[in-house]
């Protein structure tokens, strides 16, 4: 047999690939102890040898499901990525298998990225926002052979590609606007979750008005419109002439909760006191008065993560990217100009 039609060994793999023939042997049976990288490579290199695909012994073409890691699904923000990126995968034929943790367990986030590792899946999908050990998480994709993609307020963590929103812009967007509404006394409610809008949001106020008043900050313990409705109660608390004649909400569920207890106190929204959330929920353009909002794309983060997991799984071995998605501001009807005859409520009888 010529060399010219002699099938590839796993020697000729080998040396092309610069590793060992041991290597190859465990990238080709799918075995987890070699780096997902390498394994990708030589699997790769194999078939543009000729090598004999149906002999590929890996979870990547053995398995038709993926997994999803996700805080929560009952809020827009996670349910909308989630959506898109299962609607992608569902289309190519594969199943999605979804993980829910907890805000605050990130323990629960690693213990999900290990239980849907041990499953074999193809790829996941890992959502957060908090703080995760990105040192264990690699170690468990790398060990595991998994390819993966991380949608987190963080970049370039080296073992996989990363999906991210500029936060910061959609914050200085909104500010920018209730600025040139004339605007000076804007209060920020949050949770402790919005800890990096709120940061963006103190460091603007105070480079543009040169000190921040902390009362017109109000972080809850609580999620969701339970948490605006408490904020807005304390905010109109405040004395006369001292409440705030605009507020930037850290996402519109606690918006909601503000515009209802403006209504229960007989606050005019826009015209006693003006409001921007951040999100952009399809309900927000309902609700009365509707919502300003600064629009993250909920559905571009899901689609583009679909997009970067599949192809990994189809062998990519492209550098790890970053992809930084741009928000929008879009304009309703809680905010308008300033009125310097109003501070924000009307006084306690």
């Amino acid at each position: 047999m010529s060399s010219e039609n002699r099938k590839p060994t796993l020697r000729d793999i080998a040396r092309k690939s610069g590793v060992s023939e041991a290597t190859v042997s465990k990238a080709l049976r799918g075995e987890t102890d070699i780096n997902s990288r390498t394994a990708s490579l030589i699997r790769k290199t194999a078939g543009e040898m000729g090598y004999d695909g149906s002999r590929l012994n890996t979870r990547v073409t053995q398995s038709k499901t993926v997994g999803a890691v996700v805080t929560e699904l009952n809020s827009e923000y996670y349910h909308g990525i989630f959506d898109a990126f299962r609607k992608r995968f569902e289309a190519d034929g594969y199943q999605v298998a979804a993980m829910v943790n907890d805000f605050d367990d990130a323990g629960s986030r690693i213990r999900s990225v290990e239980y849907l590792a041990r499953q074999n899946v193809a790829g996941m999908m890992i959502i957060t926002d908090v703080e995760l050990d990105m040192t264990r998480i690699s170690r468990i994709i790398s060990k595991r052979n998994v390819p993966a993609v991380l949608i987190a307020d963080t970049v370039n963590v080296g073992f996989c590609d990363v999906i991210t929103v500029n936060h910061a812009l959609g914050v200085e967007l909104a500010l920018s606007r209730l600025f040139s509404l004339g605007h000076v006394k804007i209060a920020f409610i949050g949770d402790k979750f919005t800890t990096a809008r709120e940061k963006v949001f103190r460091k603007i106020i105070s480079r543009r008005f040169g000190s921040l008043d902390d009362r017109l900050i109000r972080v809850s313990g609580t999620r969701s419109c339970p948490a605006g409705y408490a904020a807005a109660d304390a905010l109109f608390a405040l004395p006369a002439g001292e409440r705030p004649t605009a507020v930037l909400a850290a996402y519109d569920n606690i918006a909601y909760g503000l515009l209802r207890a403006a209504a229960d106190r007989g606050v005019r929204v826009p015209e006693d006191l003006s409001v921007i959330s951040i999100d952009d929920n399809p309900v927000s353009s309902y609700v009365s008065p509707s919502l300003t909002s600064v629009r993250i794309p909920v559905r571009d983060i899901g689609c583009r993560a679909a997009d970067l997991l599949s192809a990994r799984i189809g062998g990519s071995t492209d550098p790890f990217q970053t992809v930084l998605l741009t928000p929008e501001l879009i304009w309703r009807e809680s905010a308008a100009t300033a009125n310097p005859k109003t501070n924000g409520a009307k006084d306690n009888e």
